[in-house]
């Protein structure tokens, strides 16, 4: 959300890459696997969906941090 908030020439560089790295990593069942830190791993798949989702939804606009 960062990158898209400071936008050009960040997010032009940032978004492409961080598309391909994440979808490259996609579960079959659409999800994500956690990460090996203790602190995520005990929240599973859900948490690390949830923050991808987030990451990838920033375009769209839909979250209240990008209303006015």
């Amino acid at each position: 959300m960062g990158m898209y908030q400071i936008g050009s020439p960040y997010w032009e560089r940032f978004f492409p890459t961080t598309v391909e790295a994440v979808l490259a990593h996609q579960n079959a069942d659409g999800s994500w696997d956690a990460e090996s830190f203790h602190r995520d791993r005990r929240y599973g798949n859900a948490y690390t969906t949830a923050l991808t989702i987030l990451a990838l939804g920033a375009p769209n606009q839909l979250l209240p941090i990008f209303q006015r």
